[in-house]
């Protein structure tokens, strides 16, 4: 049987670890466990200590964002001997048969190196709203879930080119070849560049219908975004954009990105726009200080590498 482990980042997850890793010990897959704590504050650490022994827990004295507290759990999974690393977020939880249905379609299809069961939502009433664009994204652009669900469709993969980390079955193939998390992402777009990488290196990633997770984050969606994040959504974009070595020009992306940008800043001063000028000129500012960062993350993702 190949060797699975399962790996959570938790920061301030009390909300939810319990069900996360109570899910994870009824899975009809044997798997070891690892939790990368990234410094909490609350009482995560001490409650998996108290009530999950066989769990492996990993302190950090500081936050270390989840691509690079990822990378330190599955180094240490991969020196475990792990044929395969399953990513659950904090606020997630799995069926009995979710890894094992996972597992069992990855070794028939090596070439995949990310496969990701479906996202329903915390309630289990339905699909994740984020994950159901995925989707639309995919193969299956006319997807229905609930017809789906019901036909032996459900158990082919579904190509995709990019889906959410919360629950990510990777290859140890895929993570010798392709590397861990770049750190120049710190939180939110990792997953996104990571796809990138993954397709430059010849796998392919895969969405397995007949598996599900519970993505328990209904609540993270009632507010409007602030200006501030939605500054911060359009730079993890152009980041991501950038940052794919999938375009080889990467200097003429930026110049004509920085044209628009400045287009865009002159016309708002001109119609006395001056949040829209802020926001262009923030956006300026920020693709010229990152140069440099880009160009070193665009180096090393053309090789295999682990980002430490």
């Amino acid at each position: 049987m190949r060797k699975l482990y399962c790996v959570i980042v938790t920061y301030n997850g009390m909300k939810w670890i319990e069900r996360c890793i109570s899910s994870l010990l009824t899975s009809t897959y044997p798997v070891h466990i690892i939790v990368f704590d990234n410094c909490s504050t609350d009482a995560t650490c001490s409650f998996i200590q108290k009530n999950y022994p066989q769990v492996q827990l990993i302190r950090s004295n500081k936050n270390l964002g989840f691509g690079q507290a990822n990378n330190a759990a599955i180094a240490t999974a991969l020196d475990g001997a792990a044929d395969a690393v399953f990513l659950l977020n904090q606020d997630a939880s799995v069926t009995p048969e979710t890894l094992a249905q996972l597992m069992l379609s990855q070794t028939g299809s090596p070439e995949f190196g990310i496969i990701s069961p479906v996202h329903f939502n915390g309630a289990a009433t339905g699909i994740d709203i984020n994950f159901l664009q995925y989707f639309r994204k995919s193969e299956l652009d006319n997807w229905i879930s609930s017809a789906l669900l019901q036909t032996r469709e459900q158990y082919s993969l579904v190509n995709t080119e990019f889906v959410n980390a919360a629950a990510w079955l990777l290859s140890a193939g895929c993570l010798r070849k392709v590397g861990g998390f770049d750190p120049f992402f710190f939180h939110y777009g990792e997953d996104i560049n990571y796809c990138q990488r993954t397709l430059y290196h010849g796998f392919k990633i895969g969405i397995l219908p007949v598996a599900v997770i519970y993505h328990d984050r209904e609540d993270r969606f009632i507010r409007p975004p602030s200006a501030a994040a939605v500054l911060k959504r359009e730079w993890i974009n152009l980041a991501n954009y950038f940052s794919d070595i999938r375009h080889e020009d990467f200097l003429k992306l930026v110049f004509r990105r920085q044209l628009r940008y400045l287009v865009n800043l002159l016309i708002a001063c001109l119609t006395f726009r001056f949040s829209a000028a802020r926001f262009n000129a923030a956006m300026m500012g920020k693709t010229l200080w990152a140069i440099p960062a880009i160009r070193q993350s665009r180096k090393f993702a053309r090789c295999s590498n682990w980002y430490k």
